[in-house]
């Protein structure tokens, strides 16, 4: 890399000192300062606190099966910045990514100069990728809220809202409905928004007064289905009539929530429902309810279960399915950190039930690094972990390089484990395996995915 890139990436990795800001006018401003590239093809924006970036991910897939050229923009990344900036699923190289970081540098400097934040960068250099690249649709995952996230500032044919949770309460509001309120701002006017159903009317009622008449619908994952705002969603009763559908994939409400938007979109849908059906089972998303196998080989039975969960209802989530899928596993572990947490105890309650139902062999507690924020204390973690289910063996090690070493030896010191006609993009075949768990935080799954060697272009492309 010459001098001139290396000085440019340096003023990028500089501008993290800026924090975190919220607010449209200096994106704005550098947006024109570059001719307004996002002007340039429409977009899906998506908002929300859990599974936004699983049902962008599904969004891109989808749209690219049906033949269009697709931009994808997410953040944060898990292993290397190239991640948020996607054409067709696969990372924007990273030279290119640099170039695009010499014209916002450019921009930025000025007559009037402007400090564009780390995140602001990323999302101007998606901006300049996606036009130079003729994406015929782009898919937009915001970064903190909706109302002041500068994802605002996209063309949106389309808006999706996903669960709800308490999070950046300092930011965004103490209460769901203030949450909401945020969060559905990215609505249109004269667009449709698809929301998933949220049991809190106060919320239900901020996210419908930021939708114009006829334009908003509920998506409600038991149905698979929406409905309208104006009819809400079938009595109590019919809901206890009808046959649900229980949630046993960590994919399924994105890719239901993914077709479903797309199915009341202005785009033209060509694709099969039998090669829908293949790409929702084909997509793996890196950090998602990831299966990484310990050997070279697919179908080495032991293997890493890495997932992205980092707050109470995520949890909640991920334990959920994975009391599913590790049911019948021959031998648990357990790596755990965080991020500083608002309710610890809420964000453990999944970590002990399992534990207490299905049992770890061990649980091994560590800090996740490169995040905005240090992560949470690993011997506070620890602790309170141990005071919820006091039987447990808890493990702890400062460094993630060593906590996964310390996965390893568990591995080595198991049985070993055959598998009969293993299929590579099924889980059934290998339910007794041993398995180890990673969850907790975003960072702590890319950390994890860098020291397993998981961390190529190849390995991060959806």
């Amino acid at each position: 890399m010459d001098a001139e890139a290396v000085s440019t990436r340096d003023w990028f990795e500089n501008t993290k000192g800026l924090g975190m800001r919220l607010g449209l006018d200096t994106t704005r401003e550098m947006l024109g300062r570059l001719g307004d590239p996002q002007l340039s093809f429409p977009a899906i924006h998506v908002a929300g606190s859990n599974g936004k970036g699983s049902t962008c991910a599904m969004l891109s897939r989808l749209l690219s099966g049906n033949g269009l050229r697709v931009g994808l923009f997410t953040s944060p990344h898990l292993c290397r910045v190239e991640e948020r900036v996607r054409i067709d699923g696969r990372l924007i190289p990273e030279r290119r990514f640099t170039d695009h970081l010499s014209h916002v540098r450019r921009a930025a400097d000025e007559s009037s100069a402007l400090e564009p934040t780390y995140y602001e960068v990323t999302f101007l250099v998606a901006m300049l990728e996606f036009a130079r690249e003729n994406v015929e649709w782009a898919v937009v995952e915001t970064g903190l809220g909706g109302r002041l996230d500068a994802t605002r500032l996209v063309q949106a044919e389309m808006c999706v809202l996903t669960s709800l949770s308490l999070e950046h309460t300092a930011v965004l509001g103490e209460t769901l409905a203030e949450i909401a309120a945020e969060k559905a701002a990215i609505a249109r006017p004269g667009k449709p928004l698809i929301a998933r159903w949220t049991d809190d009317p106060g919320a239900r009622e901020r996210i419908m007064s930021q939708v114009d008449e006829g334009m908003g619908r509920w998506f409600v994952p038991e149905f698979q289905t929406t409905f309208p705002f104006e009819e809400g969603i079938p009595s109590a009763q019919a809901m206890r009539d009808a046959r649900l559908v229980p949630v046993v994939d960590p994919y399924d409400e994105a890719w239901h929530m993914a077709m479903t938007t797309l199915a009341h979109s202005s785009i033209p849908l060509t694709l099969a429902s039998e090669d829908a059906v293949e790409i929702r089972y084909a997509t793996q998303i890196p950090g998602r309810m990831q299966l990484v196998h310990r050997g070279s080989h697919e179908h080495d039975a032991p293997f890493w279960i890495i997932d992205s969960a980092h707050n109470p209802d995520g949890m909640r989530f991920a334990f959920s399915v994975l009391s599913d899928w590790c049911f019948h596993s021959t031998a648990r572990a357990l790596l755990l950190g965080a991020t500083p947490q608002t309710d610890l105890d809420g964000f453990l309650e999944p970590v002990a039930d399992f534990a207490q139902r299905l049992g770890f062999d061990i649980v091994i507690v560590t800090e996740p690094t490169g995040g905005r924020h240090p992560g949470l204390d690993r011997h506070l973690l620890a602790d309170h972990l141990s005071a919820m289910v006091p039987d447990l063996e808890v493990v702890v090690h400062q460094e993630v390089g060593e906590a996964v070493e310390a996965v390893r030896d568990w591995f080595d010191a198991q049985p070993e484990y055959e598998v009969e006609d293993p299929h590579p993009a099924h889980l059934e075949e290998r339910r007794g395996a041993p398995v180890a768990i990673c969850v907790g935080s975003l960072y702590l799954a890319g950390n994890v995915l860098s020291e397993l060697d998981r961390d190529s272009p190849e390995d991060l492309a959806i």
